[in-house]
């Protein structure tokens, strides 16, 4: 999802300053693949609420930059040239916004890798005990055999009478 959002906010920025329309398709490309990741990343962390949370904050900050600098921006370049004077500040004010949402997936980052570290463990533990099991398993046919082997002769020993 980082990459689909810094995809529409680099596209916004160039589009921004050199007004060439060439840059929306990348801003748009970006804006589908985020709302499809983001419907994506809701069904993934549906188990855990403080996950979910994040990625609501995450999905907010996104919809403040959309509303606050992006979409505006490129309303005022639609309309002409901005003048260099006002493309600075046009230019911060994005910058502001978008920093306020890389913290945001920052923190979605950190959550989801300490669920997939705490999955990943969890599976090195089952796998962990899984071969424990198997290797007392084979203890215990391999103490099997013995008995057998040691049965068999105990019970095909020949006998001596007195």
């Amino acid at each position: 999802m980082t990459k689909a959002y810094i995809d529409e906010e680099t596209s916004q920025r160039g589009y921004l300053l050199t007004g060439d329309p060439v840059f929306r398709q990348p801003y748009h490309a970006g804006r589908i693949h985020a709302v499809a990741l983001q419907a994506r990343l809701r069904t993934l962390l549906a188990e855990d609420p403080q996950a979910q949370r994040i990625l609501a904050q995450v999905i907010a900050a996104h919809q403040r930059w959309l509303t606050r600098a992006a979409e505006p921006q490129i309303a005022a370049r639609q309309r002409g040239p901005i003048p260099a004077a006002a493309l600075l500040p046009l230019a911060l004010t994005g910058k502001r916004q978008f920093d306020k949402l890389r913290v945001q997936l920052a923190r979605l980052q950190a959550r989801t890798t300490a669920l997939t570290t705490s999955q990943l463990n969890r599976i090195a533990e089952s796998s962990s005990r899984s071969e424990i099991f198997r290797t007392k398993t084979s203890s215990v046919r391999s103490c099997s055999a013995c008995c057998c082997t040691a049965n068999k002769c105990w019970v095909s020993r020949p006998r001596w009478s007195s």
